[in-house]
């Protein structure tokens, strides 16, 4: 029998509990564009990115967090998220990010707008440190639409392997596959 290992990119020391404050992406699954989608510079959401943003305006409802500010991309999630001082049974980010995106794929699925998966497994986090931080990682965010000709996550600029493949995911990301 052989068991399949998740390979962990959290920090093995750090206490994800404690009230920090965390950027956050969270992509989408095979990097589909399912957020929306940017015309010249400027986001414009669809039906399931404001399912999505209406989750996390709500989050703080259900859990001891602050949402400081975010971006939805047309195939990614960008969070600045705060945990709060906890007075009862600790809660880790983890736990929070898997409700959120528990609760939207279970909002946008009942709502019959989607059906396929809607994120990636995992998600990327980084621990900010300072106000110099937060203010750079707050300029990155507000200043993504405007960049997603140069994104990394922008599927035009993703780095293809092999010429099947790449064909593929060209038609589905122009939209041309019927």
């Amino acid at each position: 029998m052989i068991l399949n290992h998740r390979h962990t990119i959290r920090l093995p020391k750090h206490d994800y509990t404690s009230s920090k404050t965390y950027f956050i992406t969270i992509g989408s699954y095979h990097h589909y564009q399912i957020f929306g989608e940017i015309k010249n510079k400027i986001y414009t959401p669809n039906e399931i990115s404001k399912i999505i943003q209406n989750n996390l305006i709500l989050l703080p409802k259900h859990y001891p967090c602050k949402i400081v500010s975010f971006q939805i991309m047309p195939n990614h999630i960008h969070i600045i998220l705060k945990i709060t001082k906890l007075n009862h049974k600790p809660l880790t980010l983890g736990q929070i990010i898997r409700y959120f995106k528990a609760k939207s794929t279970h909002e946008i699925r009942k709502q019959k707008i989607y059906f396929a998966q809607i994120f990636q497994r995992n998600y990327y986090e980084h621990i900010i440190r300072d106000k110099e931080d937060l203010t750079r990682c707050q300029k990155y965010i507000f200043l993504n639409p405007k960049n997603w000709s140069k994104d990394k996550e922008n599927p035009l600029n993703i780095k293809c392997r092999g010429a099947i493949y790449c064909a593929l995911f060209i038609c589905i990301v122009s939209n041309i596959w019927a």
